[in-house]
């Protein structure tokens, strides 16, 4: 069995590998100045600044549709750092065998392959898993 995080951006039901998950926090955001003139979503956690990839955004090309209640920030662990990922709202975690779980049909390729590599068939439904390691690169 393994546990699975499932969680909203936008309209779209997402699921994450539950160990990778380190904490969930409410949205504490600001602008960062980048080199080179850009700017970039930081969420401020305990006086340290970590990236943060706002998925709503990111991957449904629409800003954050729910209560800013409800928002939050899943912190993860990828490439051996800690970055910040927002989400509409955190939903459940549930237990599913791995039977359940298959690698992502070959006519995606490329990025959508990378980030999500794998789906979940749940409740007559398909819930993409997000692979954290490849979500920088979507920016």
């Amino acid at each position: 069995m393994k546990e699975l995080l499932l969680f909203q951006a936008g309209n779209i039901q997402f699921g994450l590998n539950l160990p990778l998950v380190k904490s969930i926090h409410s949205v504490n955001a600001r602008l960062a100045e980048q080199e080179g003139g850009g700017q970039k979503l930081m969420q401020v956690m305990d006086g340290e600044e970590l990236p943060l990839y706002d998925l709503p955004t990111i991957l449904t090309d629409e800003a954050s549709s729910a209560d800013p209640i409800s928002q939050k920030v899943i912190l993860v662990e990828a490439h051996e750092h800690p970055i910040a990922l927002g989400v509409d709202r955190v939903k459940q975690v549930v237990s599913v065998s791995s039977d359940r779980i298959h690698p992502l049909p070959l006519i995606f390729n490329g990025l959508s392959q990378r980030c999500f590599p794998r789906v979940l068939k749940h409740e007559d439904g398909l819930i993409l898993l997000v692979n954290p390691e490849e979500i920088e690169s979507l920016e």
